[in-house]
């Protein structure tokens, strides 16, 4: 596991313990800094996962041929 994948499993489980982060980095021995980085790149990946949403209005799906 490289160290892109470590520190992403690692915003997982913090995510799921309900912890602050910093209480969750003193857990581990994380820097709060390096995790904050990690958390925004986080953020970053999953807004650029290549997906967007597209909302269709009602007046769109009618056929009116």
């Amino acid at each position: 596991m490289d160290k892109k994948e470590y520190m992403l499993s690692q915003v997982e489980a913090w995510q799921h313990s309900g912890l602050t982060q910093r209480s969750y980095c003193d857990q581990v021995g994380i820097k709060l800094a390096t995790f904050n980085y990690w958390v925004q790149r986080s953020k970053r990946q999953e807004d650029l996962s290549g997906f967007i949403e597209i909302k269709k209005s009602p007046d769109i799906l009618e056929n009116n041929y």
